[in-house]
């Protein structure tokens, strides 16, 4: 019997979390290592005088990270123009948050109401990290999921770590029944399906 990963029972306690109103969920929401997926993130210094972020950048097993990214929590992941992929240990971001990756609670609510049923396909809007993807794929497979982003870094960043974590949307072609989207939705692409849209 293989032993479960470490991050497996803090990834359990989400889906407790998260799934409650959509128990169907919750396999997914276990199976998705989000710490993997969101490796550094911004974080808010609470004392600065101007909003300042410092970037976290946390070994990938620790009990700091793992706690921080299976919190039902959003994760700045670029502040401004400057991603914490490239910021530099002790660089603070002075700007407004311009890519995250939202909340597990939010996807999950978002997705169950699209009611998708088995063998419709799926246009996830605004890749971002990737954790909406691989929440989707792992629900219902990743034939049946496409997702899109206009930040090619971003796209290309979360293809690659979406491949370490087993997990493998298509890209291209938005061909979709139901449509979550955590930003704008093109116009072209509203005609037809169901769609979720988050507001601010």
């Amino acid at each position: 019997m293989t032993d479960a990963p470490p991050w497996a029972a803090a990834a359990e306690v989400l889906a407790d979390d998260v799934t409650t109103d959509a128990p169907a969920w919750h396999d997914a929401v276990c199976n998705t290592p989000r710490h993997r997926l969101v490796p550094r993130w911004w974080q808010r210094i609470p004392s600065s005088p101007a909003q300042e972020w410092e970037r976290v950048d946390l070994p990938e097993d620790s009990p700091e990270r793992l706690r921080a990214t299976y919190a039902d929590d959003t994760l700045a992941t670029r502040v401004g123009p400057t991603h914490a992929d490239h910021a530099a240990p002790g660089e603070h971001g002075k700007a407004d948050p311009t890519s995250s990756s939202t909340l597990p609670g939010l996807i999950v609510s978002m997705a169950h109401r699209l009611d998708v049923r088995p063998g419709r396909r799926v246009l996830d809007v605004g890749t971002g990290s990737g954790c909406s993807a691989a929440l989707l794929a792992r629900r219902f497979g990743d034939e049946n999921v496409t997702s899109v982003d206009v930040d090619p870094y971003l796209a290309e960043a979360a293809r690659t770590r979406l491949g370490q974590v087993r997990a493998h949307p298509a890209r291209g072609s938005p061909r979709r029944d139901r449509l979550p989207s955590r930003s704008g939705v093109p116009r072209s692409w509203r005609r037809g399906g169901r769609r979720t849209t988050r507001r601010s």
